[in-house]
């Protein structure tokens, strides 16, 4: 596992000497998603009893001016044995793009919950992605912030961001039809 991201880089707390995992990941009680005060914010949730996992993601947008502002949030987590769920990874991210061109001008991720006390090593590349057009996130996220210079999570994190101008065609087809 050494390399394959932060979080198992070499001399890493989450690996053995020989580079096996050590399991010994930080968990924290998950985030309700659905305890917010904003009906559009989730679809219905359901809640699992089973032994399960989840992923579950959010992208909210807004135009001011020229730029397209978005908020994003990302949660892998699992249920527990005693009830309620527990979140292995958690980030939430926020970003600035132009407008016309949808360029990336700004990208702030903010990790809330992971498993390695490395694994927020990742997060300050992700300056990297400043100046790229959203359409083209997914493939520069696999190469910019692949191995230790990212985490296995960033494509989950800014795919998001890659919808941001569907979206956003989206929003301005509502305002003009009054919506």
């Amino acid at each position: 596992m050494a390399g394959v991201c932060a979080g198992y880089q070499e001399g890493s707390s989450a690996l053995a000497p020989d580079g096996t995992l050590r399991w010994a990941q930080r968990r924290e009680r998950a985030v309700e998603l659905d305890a917010v005060d904003d009906d559009l914010a989730w679809h219905e949730v359901v809640d699992h009893r089973a032994v399960s996992m989840r992923r579950a993601r959010r992208l909210d947008l807004w135009t001011r001016v020229d730029t397209v502002q978005v908020d994003a949030f990302f949660q892998d987590s699992s249920t527990l044995p005693e009830g309620g769920r527990q979140a292995i990874h958690e980030y939430a991210l926020t970003a600035r793009a132009d407008a016309a061109d949808f360029v990336l001008r700004s990208v702030g991720p903010v990790p809330r919950v992971l498993p390695h006390r490395e694994c927020p090593l990742a997060v300050p590349n992700t300056s990297r992605l400043i100046g790229v057009p959203l359409g083209e996130l997914r493939p520069r996220v696999l190469g910019e912030l692949s191995g230790i210079a990212g985490c296995t999570h960033p494509p989950q994190r800014h795919a998001a961001l890659a919808d941001a101008p569907a979206l956003a065609a989206k929003l301005g087809s509502l305002a003009v039809t009054g919506r």
